[in-house]
Order: structure tokens, then C-alpha cells, then sequence
């Protein structure tokens, strides 16, 4: 190997002293990572500032910048890869109340999830100016459906099955991919597309509790169910039916499934039936395959998951949970039922500035459509 003869200051002046070429290289190397780590701190924290500065002066946010920085508008401040397109579809249903709808589909965007956003509700629903300015800011379609008489006294859990079922029948050649989640309390971390790929269902497992010893869906069980069928599946883990993927043809057979189910149509709980179609293995019977992910997996359910919180900058401000594996996970479900996830949420969220900075509408919805989507045999 060659030498480099560097020149150095030594006792005896004219002697060199031999520097091997691969110490250079790690010498420039080290330097170098150096260098990137300071620019890229200088950088992070001047976006930190310029967040900051903006948010304690009042001032606002260019609006054609929004989609691209709405991650840094929430803690901890970091870009999330992207895994969906407007071809993949995020779908929630509600009626009555739009509680912490704003702040869940904002998420939706600061998340990296590029997927289409489709809000189904009824006729008479009113949101808030703040929930209209965010659904307009991110592009969300409402759907309207007239509700028939008889609809109305239907459980929301069927009337959601039957509403989303004819809306993905109606549009199946717009959508690839398709993830339903609870309106009401479901927080994207990440774009949870990521883990749906093959033309497949995906369900969660809740936790590593077993139907028969979690009293709350054993007791729905029973509801819909006789004992016997129930201790035929009591030794499996309980599976939500508030977050459920798959690919739009495997999710109407889905729905189509629940529905086939007389006892669906007469207790109208889901999430019995759910578990149901899974562990009697009537789905396999049908054919329709799915993944059943457990519960570290890219949902992460809080009412009997596992929880460890943790704060983002140690502010006790900027809560945040992980699951069992000690994971942020894509998505986190149930969080109305722990005020201090809830208001940790809303601490790193900056809705005030987002929806400040917003030229949208506050008063009217820009995707709004009608759709008789109540019918069902």
C-alpha cells in the first residue's frame, strides 16, 4: 500500500512521518458527520423556532404550504413517510356529535397518510366551525344519506355496516385500499397503509386477554350468542371491530358477511360478530382471507392494551403512549376514554394555528355530497 509523507513538527527537523491514507479517510469522515449533524440541528431547530414564533405572535402560516409542514405543527415535529395515494381511502361514520372529530382527521394528514378522507353521516348532522375548516383544509368529502323511518332506530354499529358497505359498493372502482375507523377516537401517528398490502383483511387483536376473561365483550357475546357457541371461542383474544383495513373488495365482503349474520341484525353489536366470523372460521369458509395482527401491531388499543406513557422534549405538555413493545404505533384507538392521552393530543396538536392559517371555509363543507345509502334487505 502507498504512503502519504506528511511534513510534521518534530525534534528532528527534516524527518517525516508516515500518515496511512485510511486515517485520512476516517479523519475527513468523522468531520464530515460533524458537520451534517450541526446543519441538520441548525435546521431542525430553526423550523422548531419558526413554528414557535409564529404560534406566540399570532401570525399564520402561508396556506399553500399546509399539506407539506402539517407534521410541524405537531410534537414531536418529525416528517413521516407517506404509503397511500388519493386512491386509498380512510372512511369513519358519525351522527349526532362530532366529538374530537377535528383533531383526529387533522392527524390524518400530519401523519404522512395521503389516502382519501370520506365522513358519512345523516342529513341533520351540523359540525362545528372548526371541524368544517379542517375537513375543507384537508380535503375531506362529506356524504349525506337520507335516513328512512325505520333506519333511524337502528344501533349505530349496524347503521355504520350498512352505510359503508353501499358507499364502497357504489364507488369501487375509485378506491384500492380502504381503512374504517371510530370517528370519535382513533389518533393517526403514522400512515398505517404501510402494513395493509395483499389483497386481504386486516384486523387487531385488542391485547393478550381472552374473550372469557375480558367481562366486557364476553357479556356482548352472550348477548348475541348462546354459551356453548361462546365457549367454542373463548380461548381466543379479543379482536376490535373499531379499526378494521383490507382492500376494497375484501372489505364489502366483509361488511356482506356482518350482514348475512341474523344475530347481527337483531343485537346490532359488531364487534361480537366480528370475533365471530373470525374464530368460527366462517371467513375461512368463505374463502376471504385476512391477516390478524396482534397487539403490537400497527394499532395500538388502550381500553385493554398495555400503556407506557412517555413526554416528547421531557415536557410533561407533549404526552405520548407506547404499546407492549415499547412502540409508537401508526394508530392509537380509545383515547376519549384517557383524558390525559386526550389532552396530551391536543397539547401537541396546534389546530388554532392550522385552522388560522387555513384560507378555507368555516361555514360550508367544499366536498359535500348526497347519497341514498340507507337501503338494505
Amino acid at each position: 500500500m502507498s504512503k502519504i509523507i506528511i511534513r510534521r513538527h518534530i525534534k528532528n527537523p527534516g524527518q517525516f512521518q508516515i500518515v496511512s491514507p485510511l486515517f485520512i479517510f476516517w479523519l475527513l469522515r468523522i468531520v464530515a458527520s460533524i458537520i451534517i449533524e450541526i446543519l441538520f440541528f441548525q435546521l431542525f431547530f430553526h423550523f422548531f423556532l419558526k413554528v414557535k414564533f409564529f404560534a406566540s405572535f399570532h401570525e399564520t402560516i402561508p396556506s399553500h404550504v399546509l399539506p407539506q409542514i402539517s407534521y410541524g405543527l405537531c410534537v414531536p415535529f418529525i416528517k413521516k413517510e407517506s404509503f397511500s395515494s388519493r386512491r386509498d381511502l380512510t372512511i369513519t361514520f358519525l351522527v349526532d356529535q362530532e366529538l374530537h372529530l377535528a383533531l383526529n382527521l387533522f392527524s390524518i394528514r400530519q401523519s404522512g397518510c395521503k389516502a382519501s378522507i370520506v365522513v358519512i353521516t345523516n342529513q341533520e348532522m351540523e359540525f362545528s366551525t372548526t371541524a368544517i375548516k379542517i375537513m375543507n383544509c384537508i380535503e375531506a368529502k362529506v356524504v349525506r344519506s337520507e335516513f328512512s323511518p325505520s333506519f333511524y332506530f337502528l344501533m349505530n354499529d349496524l347503521k355504520r355496516t350498512i352505510l359503508i358497505k353501499n358507499y364502497l359498493q357504489l364507488n369501487i372502482m375509485l378506491y384500492d385500499r380502504v381503512f374504517y375507523f371510530d370517528a370519535f377516537d382513533v389518533f393517526f401517528e403514522s400512515d398505517p397503509f404501510k402494513f395493509f398490502n395483499g389483497d386481504r383483511l386486516f384486523f387487531v387483536q385488542e391485547s393478550t386477554i381472552k374473550l372469557k376473561d375480558q367481562q366486557c365483550n364476553k357479556d356482548w357475546f352472550l348477548n348475541a350468542y348462546d354459551e356453548e357457541t361462546f365457549e367454542s371461542i373463548s380461548d381466543n383474544l379479543v379482536v376490535c371491530s373499531g379499526t378494521v383495513a383490507g382492500t376494497i373488495k375484501r372489505m364489502i365482503q366483509y361488511y356482506s358477511v356482518l350482514l348475512s349474520l341474523s344475530s347481527f341484525r337483531i343485537h346490532q353489536l359488531d364487534q361480537p360478530q366480528l370475533n365471530y366470523i373470525i374464530y368460527s372460521g366462517l371467513l375461512a369458509k368463505k374463502k376471504i382471507p385476512y391477516t390478524l395482527f396482534d397487539h403490537v401491531g400497527p394499532i395500538h388499543t388502550l381500553n385493554i392494551g398495555e400503556k407506557n406513557y412517555k413526554y416528547y422534549f421531557d415536557d410533561k405538555r407533549y404526552l405520548y403512549v407506547t404499546n407492549a413493545a415499547h412502540q409508537v404505533a401508526a394508530v392509537i384507538h380509545q383515547t376519549k376514554n384517557f383524558p390525559n392521552i386526550l389532552e396530551g393530543l391536543y397539547n401537541r396538536c396546534n389546530l388554532t394555528l392550522y385552522t388560522r392559517s387555513c384560507n378555507c371555509s368555516d361555514s360550508k363543507l367544499d366536498d359535500e355530497e348526497n347519497a341514498k345509502i340507507d337501503t338494505y334487505e
